[in-house]
């Protein structure tokens, strides 16, 4: 186990770890530094409090507060950081909602969330929400103060930051803060008893990520577990975020990327996030250039796209550093395969094992990941026989500690995790006798895609529901830039034809598109390498597919 923080330093808070807490923090510390950027709407932490209190009152005045379920469908932008704070700080359970959901999929997390209030945008980039949201049945026409629709049964608010004349839809703001006018017995004073009742136990957010299987998987967050985690992160150094860093948010508010090292450490530290109104890569570095952006927070193929763009256009960044380079004690980069990388996951709402920075691996422990975090533990466990591995042996990892999630929406404790509070992670690893972890695979199939975890099952059930396709089987494939890539097997219905792009713009209108397979393959049934019992064996199919792969990306293997 891994002691980040030095001796007499705090790891947790000086506080209860709550968000309401943080934010007073921050505005106590901060109150005129910029918090939030984008374009012309610039907020100071004193202005970020005073707008996220106003929405706060709104919401109350419309009945929002603990056992609400409030979702958020919004691009990274001030107006998502306001609503976060303003549902956490009266003790709403958020709902982050991902601006990449198909229709199908977006009806089906506020179905499964029972979101009672949607805060969203009418559109963003080439998608319609409103639109979206009108297949709902019921939806259309409904104009009572508060909905209730059969398909959605909870939902009794929709208020919609843009343009929207639907009788269903109340406008943004505008309408929160008439809301607050006339329900006079709300105001700021019951918005900050409110704050000081909520408590590090209660729950702060839901966030959705695939599971091993069709159905959703919503982890469970508290208060606690997210706050402390991301101080812990920023006390021991590890994160290294400056009070004078300006922070480009280019990882979605909406998965725990964009909280846990964005919008948390500026709101630790005093420093500023940066966005911009388009993921357009030509305007993110605008953007970074024009407010001399210290620090891009994104995905390896995301900071790839916008370093290769700047270097084609001649833009300089002279303020960048890298947030996650690591120098060692003479000053020199750590090579790649000797920085010990952090492990972790939604489920304990970032990483669970890591070194203290500047670390470097011998070169006996080239590839390995950090050891525990202090408070947090792991054993490996023989998967057949549940006895806990020795050092070395490898197994399924578990996990418990202060960051590990209160459970799954919807699953029973007993359905989630062992009798000892341990979380079996999936992960096939093994653990060196220093602590060392060594990531060996996963013992599910999940396809880890460009920074997100994609079901294959999920794809699978959506192209079997196909009336030209009797079986599907989905997989991932190694991708320099992707880190793996979809690939989907496909037997036809017998007398079927299969159009291949046909199949993939369906797919496309059910699925969020890094769901979508980037290449489909057809196959006769025979041709399917299957066990006894007729199951696919899907290593011995990914083994035919792969010479195909090969000739297609023009890659080896």
């Amino acid at each position: 186990m891994v002691d980040l923080a030095e001796s007499g330093s705090l790891l947790f808070p000086p506080y209860p770890p709550t968000l309401p807490n943080v934010l007073a923090a921050a505005v106590a510390n901060f109150p005129n530094r910029e918090f939030l950027v984008c374009g012309e709407n610039r907020l100071t932490f004193a202005q970020a409090d005073e707008a996220s209190a106003g929405l706060a009152t709104g919401l109350m005045a419309l009945g929002v507060g603990k056992g609400s379920r409030v979702g958020i469908l919004m691009p990274n932008s001030p107006d998502w950081v306001l609503c976060w704070l303003a549902a956490a700080r009266i003790g709403a359970l958020t709902v982050p909602i991902s601006t990449f959901y198909s229709t199908a999929e977006l009806t089906r997390v506020l179905d499964h969330a029972d979101v009672d209030t949607l805060l969203m945008v009418d559109r963003y980039v080439k998608r319609d929400y409103v639109k979206q949201m009108e297949t709902v049945p019921g939806l259309i026409g409904a104009g009572r103060p508060e909905l209730a629709i059969s398909q959605l049964p909870y939902l009794r608010h929709v208020v919609v930051w843009g343009k929207s004349e639907r009788t269903w839809a109340k406008h943004g703001p505008d309408h929160l803060v008439q809301a607050a006018a006339s329900n006079r017995r709300v105001d700021r004073q019951v918005v900050s008893s409110a704050e000081t009742r909520v408590t590090p136990a209660d729950d702060l957010l839901i966030i959705y990520t695939s599971g091993s299987t069709a159905e959703p998987k919503a982890v469970i967050h508290t208060h606690a577990s997210v706050i402390r985690l991301c101080y812990a992160l920023e006390a021991s150094g590890w994160a290294d975020t400056r009070p004078d860093d300006r922070i480009y948010g280019a990882v979605p508010f909406f998965w725990i990327g964009g909280p846990n090292s964005t919008i948390l450490p500026s709101l630790f530290t005093g420093a500023c996030v940066v966005m911009s109104a388009s993921p357009g890569v030509d305007e993110v570095l605008d953007t970074c250039a024009r407010e001399e952006v210290t620090t891009i927070n994104a995905w390896g193929t995301q900071l790839r796209a916008i370093t290769e763009r700047a270097t084609s256009r001649g833009v300089v960044l002279p303020k960048l550093r890298l947030m996650f380079d690591q120098l060692d004690e003479n000053g020199q980069p750590i090579p790649f395969e000797l920085i010990p990388k952090p492990f972790g996951m939604t489920e304990t709402f970032g990483p669970h094992g890591l070194e203290a920075r500047g670390t470097k691996l011998p070169l006996s422990k080239a590839g390995a990941f950090g050891r525990s975090l202090s408070g947090m533990e792991r054993k490996v466990v023989d998967p057949e026989t549940g006895r806990v591995c020795a050092p070395g042996e490898p197994g399924e990892l578990y996990v418990r500690g202060f960051s590990l999630m209160r459970g799954m929406y919807k699953r029973l404790p007993e359905d989630t995790f062992d009798r000892d509070g341990f979380y079996p992670t999936g992960d096939r690893c093994h653990v060196d006798a220093e602590g060392f972890l060594y990531f060996e695979g996963r013992f599910g199939e999940m396809i880890k895609t460009s920074g997100a975890n994609v079901s294959p099952r999920e794809v699978e059930v959506v192209l079997e529901g196909f009336a030209e396709i009797r079986e599907a089987v989905v997989f991932g494939v190694p991708d320099v830039a992707r880190g793996e890539s979809i690939v989907a097997v496909v037997i036809p219905t017998l007398g079927a034809g299969v159009d291949r792009d046909r199949i993939l713009e369906r797919l496309g209108n059910e699925l969020s598109d890094y769901k979508v397979p980037r290449f489909l393959f057809t196959m006769d049934y025979e041709t399917i390498p299957r066990t006894d019992s007729s199951k696919v064996k899907k290593n011995q199919l990914k083994e035919l597919v792969l010479e195909q792969w090969t000739q297609l990306t023009g890659t080896s293997q």
